[in-house]
Parts: structure tokens; sequence; C-alpha cells
């Protein structure tokens, strides 16, 4: 079974439409994500959507 990486330029136009999106001032309480490629993840949630970490664990995280 393969896996299709998420397009991300189309999830961002469709963000777009009035009324839409998240709060300028909002924050996420937390999210459990799992990435073969950490340094990639990194970048995309950085570089691409502008989010900032606010904890990274390693491989023992819970």
């Amino acid at each position: 079974m393969a896996i299709d990486p998420p397009g991300i330029p189309a999830l961002l136009q469709e963000g777009r439409g009035a009324g839409s999106g998240f709060p300028q001032c909002g924050v996420t309480g937390h999210a459990h994500l799992q990435f073969g490629d950490t340094g990639a993840a990194d970048g995309l949630f950085r570089n691409i959507l502008g989010l900032a970490a606010r904890q990274a664990q390693g491989v023992n995280a819970c």
C-alpha cells in the first residue's frame, strides 16, 4: 500500500477562502507526529507552513 505525500500547495490554496483558516493568534495545544525524515518534516512545518516547534523528543517519546 503506497501513501502519497500531501499536496501542500493545493491544501494552502483551499484554505484561502473568506472566513477560513486558523485564527491569527490561535494556538494548537499539541500534536503527535511521526516522520521517517525528521529534517524534511521540520523544514515543511517551519519554512512552508510557518509553524514553530515548542518541544521535540526522540525515539522514546510517549
